[in-house]
């Protein structure tokens, strides 16, 4: 190890502090006389053979002749495309366009050759098509239920030829079924017991407001079309049937 000593200094934090500050000043000092910098180099531009004055190695061309140099280049870079002839795939029009891959000449056009091109897909890839479709109606029914209990419900109105006037604001499901009071959850892919459902006050009439209810799936279907005396018989002769069990 060498036992560097500067003015009887060189050993400890302090003496090291010291060291360092001493060569700072120094490394100032030599900034500061001009010593550091390079010398000029005298070379001939490479394309005009005028002589300058250069401190690096890189540089090989004069002012003038890198202006150029650096014109040439963006000119290269952008090159303006001329218009096109192109024949319109749907109506068969002839436009003029700068694109490579233009094929429609409007937007109506352009629409139409989506749809056609759609179907095509559609028909080439049937079970993937209908496979996407059935789990993004899937979600959109898990997100909205309420959306589809209104529109299944006018669908059996329309097949039926009632009278359909509500909106869908008007069906608000319930956390339970106000008859039997489980808890109302959707199934999967199958309507369950706990499944919510619209169901007709008053039979005689159609979907209109103040005469649709929702309860579970359950309810709905022992409900169906019965009337309030029947439902009362089926009682009484149940509780009959359990106590002559029971005896």
């Amino acid at each position: 190890m060498v036992n560097l000593k500067i003015g009887g200094y060189g050993k400890g934090k302090k003496d090291k502090f010291y060291i360092s500050v001493m060569l700072l000043y120094i490394l100032v000092i030599y900034m500061l006389t001009g010593k550091y910098e390079r010398k000029l180099k005298k070379i001939k531009c490479s394309i005009c053979g005028e002589s300058i004055l250069t401190k690096g190695n890189s540089t090989k061309f004069c002012k003038k002749c890198k202006q150029k140099k650096e014109l040439e280049r963006s000119r290269k870079r952008y090159v303006p495309k001329k218009p096109r002839e192109i024949i319109c795939v749907i109506c068969g029009k002839i436009f003029y366009s700068k694109q490579s891959g233009a094929k429609y000449c409007s937007y109506g056009c352009h629409m139409k050759g989506n749809r056609i091109n759609g179907k095509k897909y559609y028909r080439n890839n049937i079970e993937k098509s209908r496979k996407k479709g059935r789990e993004h109606a899937r979600r959109h029914i898990e997100k909205h239920p309420d959306w589809y209990l209104y529109y299944a419900a006018k669908r059996r109105a329309k097949l039926k030829g009632m009278e359909f006037s509500i909106d869908k604001e008007d069906i608000v499901i319930p956390k339970n079924c106000p008859i039997l009071g489980i808890k109302l959850v959707r199934g999967k892919r199958t309507m369950s017991d706990s499944s919510p459902s619209v169901d007709r006050i008053n039979n005689n009439l159609g979907y209109i407001k103040g005469n649709i209810a929702i309860m579970s799936f359950r309810a709905n279907s022992i409900k169906q079309d019965a009337t309030i005396e029947e439902l009362e018989a089926i009682s009484k002769w149940l509780k009959l049937q359990q106590n002559n069990n029971k005896e």
